[in-house]
């Protein structure tokens, strides 16, 4: 598996995406220091996840900034890894991504095959083949010279790491576990084996006078047995004369019986001549029903009929008062208004004619006073001629007064115009000069208020760039804090997962009887003490499980009964022992009050939280077992059971047992993980508050530069607009001042064109008055003249001819406006007379319409006639079918009451069979009774376990005085516990099965230690087979790259797993006393050789990072190097970075020269024979 390329994003020095391609063998990257190789390199770690301990920023210093300019180039970085196996379909495509938003928060993505993962998941994957990005295939700059200077016991661990030796710790541990259990389990099992021997001693007396008890008791039961079967032989005559009852009451009944079937097949004929007396009269019936569907349908139509005939009827009184309405009303009104008409007609013809008459008379009025005004003319002609002469003067003066007006006129609007001109000048003079004077005032405003701004942007600028040094300093640490946190959040959930997979190590039998419970194979088990246990105060876990020990997974019992079920499925199924605790019987510890003293911690009960109804099972477990500090405490107090925090425990009889390496079974399995989880939240909680103040500040300073920066924003804004309100002011001040200059020139022209206009206007007033006092002059004559012609008669008889012929214009009006209205009348004549004749219409149509109804009225009557008739016919055949069901009824009438008279009969038979019934369940009641007395007699009998002849002869009172005689000897015993024996026997079968128990630890114990001798025997063995592998390999590379000399590893004990490996060094002058005293280029070559020693122990073709490991090596050495890479490269993958125009270019299969432009990485490919 080896890196076929690499896709580099914004990561460090390169701005952009960095594309390289590697070659499987050696892979060369040049370029002057700063040019960004270790970048390269870096980036590739970086995508696997590694820790770069070089790396003095933060995560967000990984994403490509311009120094220069304090600038982040990008919100992200990102490096995409392609791995190639020689075997197809078996590549990898492994990506990181950073992203930082402007939220601040750090965001870093894992990507597997283009899908989102975890960096363990892809470290799992890559595993598999043999890649660690954290191992010795990655040489960082720098490291090949601190490599010689590791410490002896870190190369020991190498080694340990290489070889695989630490596979067997596991294993180790195991063994030591089981044998530190199998110690402590063969100390508790004498224990108890001693502890059950006393025990035993004092159930044997138990158990005889209990087997003494258990032989009187069977006496009694004897005895009382027979008084039982004496009262069952009572009770077997009684039932005797119950069952002879019975007997009787049957027979009763079965003649009762005999007698209800002779009446129900009576019941049965009747039943039949019924049904078919209903079978006629149904038929009798449904031909009713269809002739009563038929005569509705008649009755129906009958009434349908009489509807029409009331409509049509309805129908013809409608059309005659529709006919009297045309004749009464209607047509009458017409011929009135018609009458009217005419009579207006007639007397505008007689106007007419009297109008013409008149006219007449006008016109030769007129024609006579003609004739008499020739003789009249001369003199009239001659006051005409003078009266014209005036006219054509007054003519002339009008013109004349119509053109000194016109010219009056006209200077009046110039004077007007100039005058307007003169005020617009005005005013806008007054304007500019207004004008000219506010953007002086503004300029001055503007300059005052851009000085402000100034100032405050000055003030704003040094905030921010105070402020970005602070957001600078800030956010380092919050991104290390994160980072910080994201680990921890991880440990914290890989402990939570531990403690829920976590589990008490029960011992097998439990675990048996747990899984019998959970099947529900067997019940009555509260539970374990272990899990009756709420909680415990932490801080004493330790002292706890050691006082509980192994009694913490003794079972809780409901009570005694179902411990005794539980104890017979163990013993049938073989289980194992598993001790109980009755919750029924057990009785609460009285212990004593432990001493004060400082030292004395308390009762281990008064640590541990459980359910009240628990706290006998509790006081009997721990009864007065304290914590106490040290053991010294426990001795001055040793008439108590005692147990110090470290876990040492100390009995009554002074024996003291001390755990040496313990291995938790139950409550510190948990305890671990909760300790660990709670040391972890305190660590995160105050890491947080930490991240929240620094996060409080930053998101402070970031929102007061968000408020400066757009208050900077507004001032520029600002500044702009005032800079482009002053220039626009300058500019309208001189667009105002030329044109003030050319406006006064002007002003001083419309003012002297004034004074002109009004001097003329004037003037022609004056010439207009004169004028119009001739006008008058001459009007006045003109009157004078026209009185004297209307003096003469020629003027009278012309006012009389032209009154004449207004009057006779008059009449001809008259006679014209009379014809109209008599047009109009006719027109209205003409409209009454039609409308006349629609009415004489309308009337003949309704006449006619009342005609048809008639018709159709009679058609209805007689058809009424016929309906009724075929009606009448059809309730006579009713009448009939009526009789015949009447008929029907009375035949079923006399059915019914025949068959109400047997069911009556039967009904009474049948309370007498239901009274006969209830006395023989009565009866039976009573057998039963006395049955199941006798049953329960003899379930006394039989739980007596006695056995009584069927004929036996008893005497009851013999039997009363052998019972009391056997009482009194049973009272003599005294009170025994009844279940001794069964005691006696689990204790001396626990005792068994403890001694068994005891072979079986000291058979572990020695497998184990046996174990555990050949485990680290192996471990040793592979270590030095490891360490020999590494020296030959050393030596063989060491040559190759300095061949006068040798190097080899050495442990510095006899044991190498527990001491450190020393480096002895010889370059050709003899053994060196400190690779410390070493020069820089054989330190490298001692490290090279070190390092390519181990990589060669690997079974896997694996790719190297080699960052400038021939920084320290002259020509002859770099050579060497370059000819042994060539010879390791057709096993494995080489990257490898070097500042010089090294001899590794002649054994590189693919050149990148890089350099650093602007700040930036830049890349250029080079074949190798281009290369120079």
């Amino acid at each position: 598996m080896y890196i076929s390329k690499a896709i580099i994003t914004n990561f460090k020095t390169v701005l952009g995406s960095l594309e390289l391609d590697f070659s499987d063998k050696i892979t060369l990257l040049t370029g002057e220091n700063g040019s960004g190789k270790s970048n390269i390199l870096d980036a590739i770690l970086f995508a696997l996840g590694a820790h770069d301990e070089r790396q003095e920023g933060t995560a967000i210093e990984l994403i490509c900034t311009d120094y220069d300019n304090n600038k982040r180039m990008a919100n992200f970085c990102e490096v995409t890894l392609f791995f190639e196996n020689n075997r197809p379909n078996e590549s990898i495509t492994v990506s990181r991504q950073l992203r930082v938003p402007k939220s601040g928060n750090i965001y870093s993505i894992y990507k597997l095959n283009g899908n989102r993962s975890t960096l363990s998941e892809i470290l799992e994957l890559l595993d598999k083949y043999g890649i660690e990005p954290d191992g010795y295939n990655t040489i960082k700059q720098g490291e090949i010279s601190t490599r010689m200077n590791e410490s002896a016991e870190s190369r020991r661990e190498l080694i340990e790491k290489i070889s695989g030796v630490s596979k067997f710790d596991p294993k180790i541990s195991e063994a030591e576990a089981k044998i530190n259990d199998a110690k402590n389990t063969l100390k508790q099992v004498e224990l108890l084996i001693e502890e059950g021997k006393n025990r035993l001693k004092d159930l044997e007396k138990e158990k005889d006078r209990t087997l003494k008890y258990r032989e009187l008791e069977s006496k009694i039961n004897y005895q009382k047995a027979l008084k039982l079967k004496n009262i069952i032989n009572q009770i077997d005559l009684k039932i005797d004369g119950y069952n002879t009852d019975i007997t009787d009451k049957n027979k009763v009944l079965e003649r009762f019986r005999k007698k209800l079937l002779k009446h129900t097949g009576k019941l049965d004929d009747i039943k039949k001549k019924i049904n078919e007396e209903l079978k006629t009269r149904n038929k009798i019936e449904q031909k009713k029903m269809e002739m009563t569907g038929a005569s509705r349908v008649e009755i129906k139509n009958l009434e349908d009929i009489k509807q029409r005939i009331f409509v049509v009827r309805e129908k013809i009184s409608d059309l005659k008062k529709k006919i009297n309405v045309y004749e009464t009303k209607s047509k009458k009104d017409l011929i009135k208004e018609k009458k009217k008409l005419k009579k207006k007609y007639t007397r505008s013809i007689e106007e007419d004619k009297e109008n013409k008459e008149m006219s007449k008379d006008l016109q030769a009025e007129i024609l006579k006073l003609e004739d008499d005004l020739p003789g009249l003319e001369e003199e009239y002609q001659s006051l005409l001629r003078a009266r014209e002469s005036i006219e054509n003067d007054i003519e002339e003066y009008e013109e004349s007064k119509d053109s000194i007006d016109e010219r009056r006129r006209k200077w009046a609007q110039k004077t007007e115009i100039l005058r307007n001109k003169k005020e617009d000048m005005e005013k806008r003079v007054n304007e500019i000069r207004t004008k000219v004077n506010s953007i002086n005032n503004n300029i001055k405003r503007l300059k005052r208020s851009k000085s402000r701004i100034n100032k405050e942007q000055t003030r704003i600028k040094k905030f921010l760039e105070d402020s970005r040094k602070n957001v600078r300093t800030l956010l380092p640490q919050i991104q290390e804090l994160e980072f910080k946190l994201s680990d921890l959040n991880e440990r914290r959930n890989d402990w939570e997962v531990g403690l829920k997979k976590s589990q008490p190590r029960y011992s097998t039998p439990v675990l048996k009887i747990q899984e019998a419970r959970d099947s529900n194979e067997i019940t009555g088990i509260i539970g374990t003490i272990l899990e009756l246990i709420i909680d415990i105060d932490r801080n004493y876990a330790l002292a706890i499980e050691i006082a509980g020990g192994n009694k913490l997974q003794s079972i809780v019992s409901e009570n005694f009964e179902s411990m005794k079920k539980i104890i017979e499925y163990i013993e049938q199924n073989d289980i194992g022992q598993i001790s109980f605790y009755p919750l029924n019987i057990i009785e609460e510890w009285k212990g004593n009050k432990p001493p004060e003293d400082e030292k004395i911690i308390g009762k281990v009960i008064d640590f541990i939280k459980y359910d009240s109804k628990y706290k006998n099972v509790f006081s009997n477990l721990f009864k007065d077992t304290l914590i106490v500090k040290d053991l010294q405490t426990a001795k001055k107090y040793h008439q108590f059971r005692c147990v110090t925090t470290e876990g040492k425990m100390i009995e009554q009889n002074g024996e003291v047992i001390t755990m040496g390496h313990f291995d938790s079974r139950f409550l510190l399995i948990n305890e671990f993980y909760r300790r660990k989880i709670l040391e972890i939240n305190k660590i995160i909680s105050d890491m947080e508050s930490r991240l929240d103040k620094l996060r409080g500040q930053i998101n402070s300073l970031t929102k007061e530069r968000q408020e400066k920066d757009n208050r900077r924003a507004e001032i520029i804004k600002e500044i702009g607009k005032i800079s482009g309100r002053e220039i626009e002011l300058n500019n309208l001040k001189k667009e105002s001042e030329p044109l003030l200059s050319k406006l006064n020139p002007q002003f001083l022209q419309i003012q002297d064109d004034l004074k002109e206009a009004i001097t003329n206007y004037e003037n022609l007033n004056s010439e207009l008055g004169l004028v119009i006092e001739k006008i008058q002059d001459l009007s006045n004559e003109k009157l004078k003249i026209k009185n004297e012609i209307e003096e003469t008669e020629y003027g009278d008889i012309e006012n009389r001819i032209k009154q004449k012929k207004d009057q006779l214009q008059a009449v001809r009006r008259k006679i014209l406006d009379s014809e109209k209205q008599r047009l109009k009348y006719s027109s209205k004549i003409n409209q009454i007379d039609n409308k006349i004749e629609f009415f004489d219409d309308q009337i003949r149509e309704t006449q006619n319409q009342i005609n048809e109804k008639d018709v159709v009225k009679k058609e209805l009557l007689e058809e009424k006639q016929k309906l009724t008739e075929k009606i009448n016919k059809q309730k006579e055949k009713f009448q009939e079918i009526d009789f015949e069901i009447q008929k029907i009824n009375e035949k079923l009438n006399d059915l019914q009451k025949e068959r109400s008279e047997i069911i009556q009969d039967k009904e009474v038979i049948t309370l007498e069979m239901d009274k006969i019934k209830s006395e023989k369940n009565e009866i039976q009641t009573l057998k039963s009774k006395f049955e199941e007395r006798r049953r329960n007699l003899k379930e006394k009998i039989e739980e007596f376990g006695v056995t009584i002849e069927k004929d036996q002869k008893i005497d009851v009172a013999r039997v009363n005085k052998e019972i009391e005689k056997l009482q009194v000897e049973i009272s003599m015993l005294g009170p025994v516990d009844p279940s001794a024996p069964e005691k006696y026997v689990g204790e001396k079968n626990k005792i068994n099965a403890l001694s068994k128990k005891r072979e079986l630890c000291e058979k572990e114990m020695v497998t184990a230690s046996e174990m555990y001798r050949e485990l680290y025997r192996q471990k040793k063995r592979k270590f030095r087979n490891t360490l020999e592998r590494l020296n030959d390999n050393l030596r063989f590379i060491f040559n190759k790259l300095h061949p006068r000399g040798s190097i080899k590893l050495i442990p510095d004990s006899d044991d190498p797993l527990t001491g450190g490996i020393d480096i002895r060094v010889n370059m050709g002058s003899g053994v060196v006393s400190s690779t410390r005293s070493l020069s820089g280029g054989q330190n490298s070559v001692c490290t090279a050789s070190l390092i390519f020693a181990i990589q060669s122990l690997s079974e896997k073709g694996l790719w190297y990072l080699l960052d400038e490991i021939d920084a320290h090596l002259d020509n002859v050495h770099s050579e060497a190097l370059g000819k042994l890479l060539e010879d390791l490269s057709e096993e494995n993958q080489y990257i490898i970075t070097t500042p010089k125009k090294s001899y590794l270019r002649k054994y590189a299969k693919r050149i990148y020269s890089l350099e650093n432009i602007d700040g930036f990485t830049k890349m250029v490919c080079i074949k190798r024979e281009d290369y120079n």
